[in-house]
This record gives structure tokens, C-alpha cells and sequence, in this order.
């Protein structure tokens, strides 16, 4: 009698188990165009130059958005650079040990940084972002009148494969970064 009721209670729970497990796995498509929407065309290529800008100030009325890219690879031929979107708009790249700056108005803004590869362009196989791509995407709720400071590095793995680390730190972390590193311009080939 035992056997007999064990039997239905296992099978109930695997098929209450199957039924649960492939919902986790579904990807909503709103959110993955609105993630790609945010990070715009992907084929737009920067040239970086360094100069001796001073740091910028944030506008009364609207924010300030530094990018650091605190990453130095001295054993690599080339040196990684990072670009950065906001609402699918370019704002700029850096290259090894520089920073850039850009304007934001109030509200939330979506954020995407991507290494920048001159000699593919990291497309995955199905012509979507992938981790592969070196993609990292961030929401951005702004204030008037604040400055928010993101440090980028990239990670070289045994394989040769490139991991960027994108994290907001706080004020003072960030004007210690920005004094440390170069200010970066860049322009699209």
C-alpha cells in the first residue's frame, strides 16, 4: 500500500517539477530588444586620444557620468577599450588608465559598456549581445546636480578571453580614480 501511494505523489511532483522549471528559463523579448536598444549599432569603432583635460563639473540642473577604466595590461599587444552608450546614444570610449565624461538629464537612463575589438566585433552567432560580446548593461536613476563614477576593468583569462567588470563606486573612490588616470577623447573612425 505504501508503494501505491508513493508512486503518485512522485510522479504528481515531477510533472508540478517539469511544469515549473522551463518558466525560469524564459527569456521576456521586451527586455531583451529594450537591452539591446540601449546598447545602439555595435559597429562603430573609436579611436582614443589621452590629453590633460581637467575633470568636468556637474550642471545644476543636470548629472554628471563618469566612465574609469582602471585596467592597465602591459602584456597584451593591444590595449582593451571600453565604450559606453546611454539610451543607445555613444558617449565616448577609454583605453587603458583614462576616464571620460558625459552629461545626463534627471531620470532613469539605461546604461551599456562593451569592449571595443578592432579585429572582430564580438558577434555572436545569432546577430544577438551575448555574454561573449562583453556586454554589461546598468539602470541609471539620475539627480540633478550629482556625479556618479563607474570603474570598468577588463580581466584576461588562461584562455585569452576578455571579462569586463563594470561597478559604481562611490564619490570619493571615483575622484581618487579620476585623479589617478588620464583623461580620454575619442572620436568614431
Amino acid at each position: 500500500m505504501k508503494v501505491r501511494l508513493a508512486v503518485p505523489v512522485v510522479s504528481g511532483f515531477l510533472l508540478f517539477a517539469m511544469a515549473i522549471v522551463p518558466a525560469f528559463g524564459q527569456v521576456n523579448p521586451a527586455s531583451v530588444s529594450g537591452a539591446v536598444a540601449a546598447c545602439g549599432a555595435r559597429n562603430i569603432i573609436f579611436k582614443v586620444k589621452k590629453d590633460n583635460a581637467t575633470p568636468a563639473q556637474a550642471p545644476a540642473d543636470k548629472a554628471l557620468v563618469f566612465l574609469i577604466q582602471d585596467t592597465e595590461q602591459p602584456l597584451l599587444e593591444v590595449m582593451d577599450k571600453v565604450r559606453m552608450r546611454a539610451d543607445g546614444k555613444w558617449m565616448g570610449a577609454t583605453q587603458d588608465q583614462t576616464y571620460m565624461s558625459f552629461v545626463l538629464d534627471p531620470g532613469t537612463h539605461h546604461l551599456c559598456t562593451s569592449i571595443q575589438d578592432e579585429g572582430d566585433l564580438r558577434l555572436s552567432h545569432q546577430g544577438e549581445f551575448g555574454l561573449q560580446d562583453g556586454i554589461i548593461l546598468h539602470r541609471l536613476n539620475v539627480e540633478a546636480g550629482k556625479t556618479y563614477y563607474f570603474r570598468m576593468t577588463v580581466a584576461l583569462t588562461r584562455l585569452q578571453r576578455r571579462i569586463p567588470f563594470l561597478e559604481e563606486v562611490d564619490e570619493d573612490e571615483g575622484r581618487f580614480l579620476v585623479q589617478t588616470t588620464t583623461h580620454a577623447t575619442s572620436h568614431p573612425k
